[in-house]
């Protein structure tokens, strides 16, 4: 197998001796350009460096997002979390806001020894609820688009990305108020809880069409701006979909 180094050399000392024998009217630098391509096409790189390429392209947009998580007593599961959220974006960390709705956990403790990088937390004196929490981070976040996600470790930070992603394909006129939305497939809750649910659900979509089968799913991708122009409702979170619509 061909080294880089080895091809890039052959490709450097091929050009020059081209130039050398009667081309030399064509520069140099586009030879080296076009016999390179022409190499990398015979390895089978082109495919590969284009799609890194594209990956580096989508890499650097998720900057543009704030990953917010609304928190009531998930001490046990939100640092893991986001851990785990840092692990899968890497050099390329979105800005992540905790948003703590008067927790009566150990919280506020433990995050004081916890790795603060990209990292903002805002706290509740009281309990508000969710959708309360969800705005303040919103009104908070320094960044166009919204990730949301729950912090009891039921949303992989894999899947987010994958909305994120999903969102930054879109051209400027589709992300116009859209929302992009999870769907939970293997809940950890109890059966009874799932069965509400989807019955809840059913309900739900059959009198307000909202085209959206799993609305309580926390995973929702959006802009900041449009979210900000919605009459703010306790509990809107439930009916996103529909006033996103």
């Amino acid at each position: 197998s061909f080294s880089k180094s080895i091809v890039l050399e052959a490709v450097a000392n091929l050009a020059s001796s081209l130039s050398k024998i009667g081309i030399s009217n064509i520069p140099v630098k586009k030879i080296k350009k076009q016999i390179a391509k022409k190499i990398r096409n015979l390895l089978g790189w082109e495919k590969y460096i284009i799609t890194l390429r594209h990956y580096h392209i989508i890499e650097k947009k998720m900057k543009n997002f704030t990953i917010i998580i609304p928190i009531f007593n998930e001490t046990d599961s939100i640092f893991t979390l986001v851990n785990e959220i840092k692990k899968e974006f890497k050099g390329q960390i979105p800005e992540i806001i905790i948003v703590d709705d008067g927790s009566t956990d150990n919280f506020v403790e433990k995050m004081i020894n916890f790795n603060k990088n990209n990292l903002r937390v805002i706290h509740h004196k009281k309990n508000m609820g969710k959708c309360r929490a969800m705005l303040t981070g919103i009104k908070e976040s320094k960044k166009k688009n919204i990730c949301i996600i729950d912090g009891d470790g039921q949303n992989p930070p894999y899947e987010a990305k994958k909305l994120m992603s999903f969102w930054t394909n879109l051209n400027e006129s589709e992300k116009k108020f859209a929302l992009v939305c999870g769907n939970r497939i293997k809940r950890q809750d109890s059966i009874s809880k799932k069965v509400s649910s989807k019955v809840a659900n059913k309900i739900r979509k059959i009198m307000i069409d909202d085209d959206c089968n799993d609305t309580a799913c926390a995973l929702k991708v959006f802009s900041k701006q449009d979210y900000l122009r919605l009459n703010y409702f306790t509990n809107m979170h439930r009916f996103l979909p529909a006033l996103f619509k």
